[in-house]
């Protein structure tokens, strides 16, 4: 891959039907994502035809992004680190105020199940 840009890139500013055409978004403004990351550097946003949100390029993220940035719970921020380490031996996915150890995961928001699986499908464990 080439070198990270240092600056934002803007969300799309329509969406593309099934058929093709071109849509406007149902609400105006950025996404989820990009409201997340915004001070994180660089961000690319790619609206996926079949999705009705964007799409996240985490590789291009994960370069500005800390774990604290990617999560503010604790836990979270360990099970991420060791998957993002390969050193992860079992991963349970628990609803918030369930997480009690390592390898726990708290399901959050949408943000943070898409740093999970960015480093998931990441791992050779």
């Amino acid at each position: 891959t080439g070198p990270v840009s240092k600056e934002p890139v803007p969300c799309p500013a329509s969406t593309h039907g099934s058929d093709g055409s071109v849509r406007k978004p149902k609400k105006a403004g950025v996404c989820g994502a990009c409201a997340a990351n915004s001070n994180s550097g660089s961000h690319r946003c790619i609206l996926h035809p079949s999705m009705s949100s964007p799409e996240v390029d985490y590789n291009a993220l994960e370069a500005t992004t800390s774990i604290e940035e990617m999560t503010g719970y604790e836990l979270n921020q360990n099970t991420l680190r060791s998957l993002k380490n390969d050193e992860l031996p079992s991963l349970w996915l628990r609803e918030t105020g369930l997480a009690d150890q390592h390898g726990d995961y708290e399901l959050r928001s949408s943000t943070e199940l898409g740093w999970l699986g960015h480093f998931v499908k990441k791992s050779t464990r």
